[in-house]
């Protein structure tokens, strides 16, 4: 499968989070519910995988699952 890269101004694990994660955070807050409480979880998940492509810009899918397996301890 061929994949494209979309750029959307987010280029960096310190651009995902205050454009996308700290955001949702914010309004789960200020919102408490099941919808904020998703919409705030999903974003701080995926953090880890800009930090280590931001590292790691020639790793591969089995070392970033190796890294997320190490956060996980």
């Amino acid at each position: 499968m061929n994949h494209k890269t979309v750029k959307i101004g987010i280029d960096s694990a310190y651009d995902f989070f205050f454009e996308i994660a700290q955001p949702n955070v914010n309004r789960f807050y200020s919102a408490p519910s099941p919808v904020t409480a998703i919409n705030a979880a999903w974003p701080l998940w995926h953090l880890h995988e800009w930090y280590y492509w931001g590292k790691n810009p020639n790793g591969n899918e089995n070392q970033q699952r190796g890294f997320g397996k190490r956060l996980m301890k």
